[in-house]
Order: C-alpha cells, then structure tokens, then sequence
C-alpha cells in the first residue's frame, strides 16, 4: 500500500486515492490475512500494526480477524480518508468495536511506544519508504519481543517477468531502485536486530487483457506510472492501442506474485 507523502509518488496517491483500489481486485486479502495470524500467534489484547494501509483493504479484514486491536497507519490523507469510508461499510454495524484505528504516520517516525506490536503487516509499501534503514530500525524498535514482522514485496525477478515493464520497459529501471531485492533486505533487517529472517515466494495463475493495461496506464492506478514521464505513458498507451486493433482484446499471462519476508525480534 502507501507509505509517501511527499514528492512524485505522494502526488500520485492524493490523486488515485478514490479510484485506487480498481486495480486491486486481484490482492487475495483473506489468503494474507490469515498469515499474519498463523504467523504472529496472537494473545488476548496483542495490537497488529499495519503500516502503509492505504485504503485500509487489509487493515479492514485484519481487524476483523485479529482478537486485538488493529491499527491502520498511512502518510495519504486521502487514502486514510478512502479507509474510513471503507470501515462503515466493510464493518458490520453491531460489531464497530472491531474497526481499525487508522492514523496518519509515516514508518520512519512511528508514533507509537517501543514493544507495542505482536505483528507488524506491511503490503506493497517497503519500496515506499524514503530511508529503508530508518524505517526498519523503527520497526523494530516498536515489535514486541517475540513479535513477528511481515513484509510483502516482490523480489526484483518477479518484477523482471511483470508484463507491465514489456509494454512500458522506461518503467522497470526506476522499480527495481525502489524496491529492495530480497537478500539485501533479509541482510538490512538483521543488521537492525531482526532475527530469523525468512522469505517465502507465492504465485497465483492469473490474466489480464491489453485493455486492462490501458485501463491502469490511462487512470495511473499504479505508483509506477506516475514515475515516467507523460510523454512515455502515452507512447505506450498508443501503442497498447495498436496491438488492440491488430489482435484484439487478447489476454496476457499476469499473475498474482509477492515474497513473503518474515522476521522476529
């Protein structure tokens, strides 16, 4: 989710933030749900933080399921504002008590007291975070001994074999900066007091067509494309167009990956 609330890709969610989640109807939110819960072994009263909530898509379902508190935090206003609406409707009205507190916050200055979290769920954000070795010092800092820290990223091998970057290749270079490959990051989580650094790799089969990839270039419903030029999008977009005519709406292998990165303190 988000966790930038300034610059390119700050811009970028106060502008998608409404119509962000149209690109993630793939995320199989239940499926990650009840990993954090196998993984973090909740207690009565042990608080789960999710940093980078964005739309509060799992944050919603974590509480839900989660016997403590749950704690959304984004640095977006305007998702935070999204989550909210989300929480009035995802949540049953006789069950309020099991809403998500959402917060704005940023991992790098988490505003909580040190040891306060049995688990910490972080989705699609780590590549967000402006100084990674900051934000994963904080994250430790405010675990909990014996808590359990879950980080869903791609490796930057499931990023190569994106379809995305085969139709907009400008867009691969600035993604791989971004996002830590796994060994650097299972090395920066050790070296800021994590123990027991693990990954584990998941691939659901999935498709998509050329016009869903019009669709997500046109309305930017990915941070990615906000991160070349317009010039750019639109040559891809055109040429996306293209091949629709000459092939039509054909569908494209696109599955459903992520690298599970799990570490204790």
């Amino acid at each position: 989710m988000t966790n930038a609330s300034e610059g390119i890709v700050g811009r970028h969610f106060a502008q998608v933030a409404r119509r962000y989640e149209g690109g993630r109807h793939y995320e199989k939110v239940d499926f990650w749900a009840q990993e954090a819960l196998r993984l973090g072994r909740p207690g009565p009263g042990d608080r789960l933080l999710d940093v980078g909530s964005g739309t509060g898509l799992f944050a919603c379902r974590l509480s839900q399921l989660w016997p403590g508190p749950t704690i959304g935090l984004d640095p977006s206003l305007p998702m935070l504002a999204q989550a909210r609406q989300r929480t009035h409707t995802d949540v049953a009205a006789e069950d309020q008590a099991r809403e998500p507190i959402l917060l704005a916050g940023r991992a790098e200055s988490l505003p909580f007291a040190g040891n306060s979290f049995r688990c910490i769920f972080a989705s699609q954000a780590w590549h967000h975070f402006d100084d990674k070795a900051l934000a994963a010092k904080e994250l430790h800092r405010v675990l909990a001994i014996g808590g359990v820290l879950l980080i869903k990223t791609f490796s930057h091998d499931q990023l190569r074999r994106k379809p995305a970057f085969v139709f907009f290749p400008e867009m691969l270079a600035s993604q791989l900066r971004a996002h830590t490959d796994v060994p650097e990051l299972k090395d920066l989580l050790r070296a800021k007091g994590f123990s027991q650094v693990t990954e584990s790799y998941h691939c659901w089969e999935g498709y998509a067509t050329l016009c869903d990839y019009v669709e997500a270039a046109e309305g930017r419903l990915y941070s990615m494309y906000s991160c070349i030029s317009d010039e750019v999008r639109q040559r891809g977009i055109q040429a996306l167009r293209q091949m629709i005519q000459r092939e039509g709406n054909a569908k494209v292998r696109n599955d459903d990956v992520n690298t599970l990165v799990v570490a204790r303190k």
